[in-house]
């Protein structure tokens, strides 16, 4: 069910057990909220986003930031990777994706995503383009739904192999970070793409591809 989606916190209203989320505009129930400290501003006691929706805007602002900060976000890495600390965390990563075999696709589309949306701002006329352009208009809830769209294999030759984010009107040529320009792709496919538009690239099935890039 949905809701109105509307600028600032939403009426309290949690006898049916649910909520509007203002981000996504649907209704719905609690457990679909983080929960938060209890408050005279806000004594709901949960997130006014839901937890798609938070998770969603975590990634973009991530994805802003490191985008204007790449050489102080890779010297803190590097640094970061040599202490026991972060050892131990990859090691406790390696043992959930080995011995859970369930938490792999969870764990695989995060990582997809996260670099999806990196590579997605490209260096354009020696100027990187602001990652904000993403922000409200294409999510990890729209990411998910295109992979499961395209079974999870690249759009244009159907192999399932490592997915990248990839615009069937090219930035260099005003396409836009937006559902219904987006499409899983392979390296190779998105790479042999280059600044060529869906029709150019792929005239055939341009009209198939299109349409389920829609998510209708």
């Amino acid at each position: 069910m949905g809701c109105s989606r509307k600028i600032g916190r939403p009426a309290l209203d949690l006898s049916s057990g649910k909520k509007c989320c203002p981000g996504c505009g649907e209704e719905k129930p609690l457990t679909d909220f983080y929960r938060r400290k209890i408050t005279k501003k806000d004594p709901s006691g949960y997130r006014s986003s839901c937890k798609s929706c938070d998770i969603a805007d975590g990634t973009i602002r991530m994805a802003t930031w490191r985008l204007r900060n790449l050489e102080r976000d890779n010297a803190g890495a590097r640094r970061r990777s040599k202490t026991p600390t972060a050892r131990a965390k990859h090691a406790a990563y390696m043992r959930t994706y080995t011995k859970r075999p369930e938490q792999r696709p969870i764990l695989r589309d995060r990582w997809r995503l996260k670099r999806a949306i990196l590579r997605a701002e490209t260096y354009k006329d020696g100027v990187i383009q602001a990652a904000t352009q993403i922000e409200g208009k294409f999510t990890r809830a729209d990411w998910l739904a295109l992979l499961k769209e395209f079974d999870h294999a690249c759009a244009y030759c159907g192999t399932e192999t490592k997915l990248s984010l990839e615009h069937l009107m090219p930035l260099s040529r005003d396409g836009k970070t937006e559902v219904g320009n987006i499409v899983p792709a392979c390296i190779p496919c998105n790479s042999s793409k280059r600044d060529q538009t869906l029709e150019e690239f792929v005239p055939n099935r341009a009209a198939e591809i299109r349409e389920r890039a829609r998510l209708n």
